[in-house]
């Protein structure tokens, strides 16, 4: 979403003012995650809910300063109130998952970001 609209010069809203964190998690991570899940046996009988995530909250201006970087435009950018039951600030908790499968993620925000640019430029042609 911020790829597209930074390439095509579209205006990216910012909630909250752009004061809001979230989890950035990048896809290698969370196949990798899932597969190490599928292919490990259960450690209980029953069910267990297991997070991925980048288990980092990052600014979501630093996230779409990464963009520009990466893509070599200027973001447009509109800031508004969020909703006031909008979390401002969100991070996986995968505690449980290092635990029992030993899986932490390795692709941080800031090497995520290009490499996912890369995939968008090619995929796209541009």
């Amino acid at each position: 979403m911020f790829a597209k609209a930074i390439h095509e010069g579209r205006p990216i809203t910012l909630f909250h003012g752009g004061a809001v964190k979230r989890d950035y998690s990048y896809i290698d991570d969370i196949v990798a995650g899932t597969l190490v899940v599928l292919d490990k046996p259960a450690v209980a009988p029953g069910h267990r809910l297991y997070n991925l995530g980048a288990a980092r909250s990052e600014d979501i201006t630093r996230v779409v300063a990464l963009f520009e970087e990466a893509l070599g435009r200027e973001a447009r950018t509109e800031l508004k109130p969020g909703d006031p039951s909008d979390m401002q600030e969100t991070a996986a908790d995968i505690s449980d998952t290092t635990r029992d499968f030993g899986w932490t993620p390795k692709v941080s925000v800031e090497e995520g970001i290009p490499r996912f640019v890369d995939w968008f430029k090619s995929y796209h042609r541009l």
